[in-house]
């Protein structure tokens, strides 16, 4: 049975459902489809530390550079099944089925926001948002994916009501996880209070992540279309790093700090 304070899943194991899907609808699909980056951006409060984003639909011509990517890197024996185990282990453990349960309705875009990046004895917090243009196969996925972990672990689901939406928790106490299906994305987060506010920005806007001036910079200077974009508020890190740092790792994190950018960003 689960208890207060054991996980009832791996969050390791959803980074590879996640991983596996991202594979999966880049190396399966390429279309003429295309949608605009970083649109999740919008759903992230401002002081995100670390933003990942995928777009599945970045048109043909980047979908046909990235394929050809993949086909060469799968190519290697070795690596081809190295993929192929971590799709069945994902599968296996999570009992989703990509093909069947997850890629029928997923896209446009994947987004990871992290928050209390470098804060020591604090577990970070997160929100994932998984596109979806079909809610209702995408909560016929949700409920089955819950109920199939509450056998598994014993702990129950909860269904509370926020806004116009039901979020499911899953768990309790810090272990607990939240999911919530919007018009538009599924999200998933192991912090209530973060994924309420996710929810107040997909459904009345508001100042985001979009918003800031770093995060703009560093989007503008990256190659169009992309597949995909990392931002970092790297000051933001290195100010919770320091807050807790002794005297000596102080003069140490100081001194590299003139090094470092304020923020960060990465095309894929």
């Amino acid at each position: 049975r689960c208890c207060m304070g054991t996980p009832v899943v791996s969050w390791a194991v959803a980074a590879l459902i996640l991983l596996a899907s991202i594979l999966g609808g880049i190396r399966g699909v390429v279309s003429e489809l295309s949608h605009p980056g970083e649109e999740t951006a919008r759903a992230m409060r401002p002081d995100v530390d670390l933003y990942l984003t995928v777009n599945l639909q970045p048109g043909l011509d980047q979908g046909l550079k990235i394929k050809r990517f993949f086909d060469v890197f799968f190519s290697d024996t070795k690596a081809d099944k190295q993929a192929d185990v971590l799709r069945v282990e994902a599968e296996k453990e999570s009992g989703i089925s990509l093909s069947r349960d997850v890629l029928p309705w997923l896209g446009p875009e994947l987004a990871m926001g992290i928050q209390g990046l470098g804060v020591a004895h604090s577990t970070p917090t997160f929100v994932a948002l998984a596109g979806t243009a079909d809610p209702k196969a995408t909560q016929n996925f949700l409920d089955s994916y819950l109920q199939r972990l509450s056998s598994n672990s014993g702990a129950a689901v909860v269904a509370e009501a926020y806004r116009s939406l039901v979020v499911s928790r899953l768990g309790e106490g810090d272990q607990a996880q939240y999911y919530a299906i919007t018009p538009k994305y599924l999200l998933a987060s192991n912090s209530a209070t973060l994924l309420r506010s996710t929810v107040d920005l997909l459904l009345d806007g508001g100042i985001s992540l979009a918003d800031v001036a770093g995060f703009k910079d560093a989007r503008d200077k990256l190659p169009s279309p992309r597949a995909g974009m990392v931002y970092a508020n790297t000051k933001n890190i290195m100010q919770a790093l320091k807050a807790q740092s002794d005297p000596g790792e102080l003069a140490v994190l100081s001194a590299i700090e003139r090094y470092v950018p304020g923020y960060a960003g990465l095309g894929l």
